[in-house]
């Protein structure tokens, strides 16, 4: 492996480094976005072996200057659990989830400019579940034990089914975001500022396409608009979703205007099963016995192959 064949320390971690940055980015992003499901119990452990690993190179390379350029950087799960955590003398070693074994072979071309608490990484960085396309700058302040990134990044069918082991639900994604965002390794939760195109996601077996989102993460929480232009589903959604306590609570309008459920495989027999629908609601809750609050729907149009329907408000 050509991580093996690097025998000076230093240069090994300074390489990794770059690997594990972007990797670590872009599966902090996912699990935050998804963090009310599936991703929190398979990436937890990793994102702290991968942060505190990061701090340990930066005490140690911290004062120099790289301008790197990587035309083909290879490695493995296998190859990054070989790294020894500083300091040296402790024999420990970064230990990833099993989970990622389907990551296989991860590639890197692209540069690295600055300092290592202090750098731009472009480039590209492919899986055997996906592909990353980052230009973003990453800074590292230790003071508030906070990691701050700026700038775009850029997801080619990523395979969400392997990355979370939820075959029956979920796909590929494709995204292009820019993103300002904050890590910290205390209990102060992540945090973003998020303004890109979901170009398309599968879920439960169908292809979602030009997703728009606008907003601000928090730990759990989304507020923002999110903007949905696909052939079966048209939706304009704005306000607040916040998964931080046990009961969700949720503050937001939706237009929808077209939603055809027999396409997006909610319903089952009849294809010809469409509605729309203005959605207002103000509410906490996640079941039926104990919600509080408010859920209204005006101009409520449904539609299948026996009747048409329509309410002014339900």
């Amino acid at each position: 492996m050509i991580l093996k064949s690097i025998k000076n320390k230093n240069t090994r971690s300074a390489i990794i480094l770059i690997v594990l940055f972007v990797l670590y980015w872009f599966l902090v992003f996912l699990e935050d976005y998804f963090s009310n499901s599936f991703l929190n119990p398979v990436f937890s452990s990793m994102f702290w072996q991968i942060l505190m690993t990061t701090l340990g190179f930066l005490a140690i390379l911290s004062p120099f200057f790289i301008i790197a350029d990587a035309t083909e950087f290879i490695t493995t799960k296998e190859d990054i659990e070989n790294i020894q955590i500083p300091p040296y003398n402790n024999k420990k070693y970064i230990k990833l989830p099993k989970n990622l074994s389907s990551i296989g072979k991860i590639k890197y071309h692209g540069n690295f400019t600055g300092f290592l608490n202090d750098f731009v990484a472009y480039g590209e960085l492919n899986t055997g579940i996906g592909n990353v396309f980052t230009d973003i700058s990453i800074k590292n302040d230790s003071a508030k034990q906070c990691i701050y990134y700026n700038g775009k990044v850029r997801a080619k069918n990523i395979n969400l089914s392997k990355l979370t082991n939820n075959n029956e639900k979920l796909g590929n994604v494709s995204l292009n975001i820019t993103v300002k965002a904050e890590s910290y390794q205390n209990n102060k939760p992540f945090h973003a500022i998020i303004d890109g195109t979901v170009k398309s996601i599968e879920f439960n077996k169908y292809d979602y396409n030009d997703i728009i989102v606008n907003g601000e993460i928090t730990g759990k929480k989304y507020d923002g608009a999110i903007s949905i232009n696909d052939e079966n589903v048209k939706l304009e959604f704005l306000g607040r979703v916040d998964f931080t306590d046990t009961i969700p609570e949720f503050d937001f309008t939706a237009d929808v205007s077209k939603l055809n459920l027999f396409k997006l495989n909610f319903e089952k027999k009849d294809s010809l099963t469409n509605t729309s629908f203005l959605l207002n609601a103000d509410f906490n809750g996640d079941n039926i016995d104990n919600i509080e609050g408010y859920i209204n729907f005006y101009n409520v149009n449904i539609e299948n192959s026996r009747r048409k329907d329509f309410f002014n408000e339900i």
